[in-house]
């Protein structure tokens, strides 16, 4: 959770780029129907229920509609020096937990990215984790 936190804010950051702008970052405890989750750029979708939502948002320029098409692809970028696997180890990470990852962009208004972890209670059974 770490890293993919890490990924979403240094993204958030160099989208300001030289204008500035800021970075929000919330965590809240949300219940997600079905209907919300069928917009998570991850699949499978996790099935509705009380979500940790852990969200990055920033002021910068937005994505357009193409380039959000292909953001979570491994070694996609729209960077100079960038290697295009930080949004794929973002994928694979909220994968690996069963999540969800909600997606707002709009031209002008920044990027808003949800990573959304199902809650889990003390008297669910354990289940069997690879090794």
């Amino acid at each position: 959770l770490e890293s993919a936190l890490r990924n979403l804010t240094r993204n958030a950051g160099e989208a300001l780029g030289e204008a500035g702008g800021k970075v929000r970052i919330r965590v809240r405890r949300r219940e997600c129907s079905s209907e919300e989750l069928q917009d998570s750029w991850i699949q499978p979708v996790p099935p509705p229920g009380v979500f940790t939502g852990f969200e990055v948002r920033d002021s910068g320029e937005g994505i357009d509609p193409e380039t959000l098409e292909r953001v979570f692809d491994a070694f996609f970028t729209t960077r100079f020096l960038g290697r295009g696997l930080g949004l794929a180890e973002v994928a694979g990470i909220v994968r690996s937990h069963r999540g969800a990852v909600l997606v707002v962009s709009e031209a002008g208004q920044g990027a808003s990215f949800e990573i959304l972890l199902p809650e889990s209670r003390p008297d669910d059974p354990e289940e069997a984790r690879p090794a």
